[in-house]
């Protein structure tokens, strides 16, 4: 499994380059091209247990499938990542498991600082852990940041999304998120896990 330049491996597309999504014009005339060029060259290549063997390694992500899992309300649409934008798990199935005995591993976390010594605790696990994203051309602080500018999005209240996107305090994102004009729970629920 080397590359041209005698490397083992090469990162898959969605890893050397997460903000570039699949089917974007960024893998065709943008700076992914060369890339992505390079490594299907490389990746056709391999033999078939060797092409396996890294994709158990480097599963592609949720949404790098191309598909017509797409939930619309109004100008909004979104891929969703489950059926019906469900989510695959829920509150029914951890009671259900735990039920039946199955061996569960809980991960408690809280707060959402790194240590003092700047050390990644499991309170990273929080939507207002900071770590900086983009999504196609817009970029977020934290998860709770882009959760929130969805939902004004979906709502179509640009002034709200206008404030979550220049605000960097997540506490006040969420209060702006309560604030979406024309708010509707049960079109929420219908795409809140996507």
């Amino acid at each position: 499994m080397r590359n041209k330049n005698d490397n083992q491996l090469m990162a898959p597309l969605w890893l050397m380059y997460p903000n570039i999504s699949n089917g974007s014009i960024g893998w065709r005339m943008g700076y992914g091209e060369g890339y992505a060029m390079d490594f299907y060259l490389w990746f056709d290549n391999l033999k078939e247990d060797e092409k396996k063997n890294y994709m158990e390694m480097f599963p592609k992500p949720k949404r790098w499938e191309i598909d017509d899992s797409i939930y619309q309300h109004n100008d909004y649409w979104t891929y969703t990542w489950q059926k019906d934008g469900k989510p695959e798990y829920d509150l029914n199935n951890l009671i259900s498991d735990y039920k039946s005995g199955k061996n569960l591993e809980y991960i408690y976390f809280w707060g959402h600082h790194p240590k003092k010594d700047g050390g990644i605790t499991k309170s990273c696990f929080s939507q207002w852990w900071k770590s900086s994203f983009d999504v196609g051309h817009a970029k977020y602080l934290f998860m709770e940041q882009y959760m929130m500018a969805e939902k004004a999005r979906l709502f179509g209240d640009k002034e709200i999304e206008g404030k979550i996107m220049s605000c960097n305090n997540p506490n006040e994102i969420k209060g702006l998120g309560r604030k979406v004009r024309g708010f509707d729970e049960n079109i929420w629920n219908n795409i809140k896990y996507s």
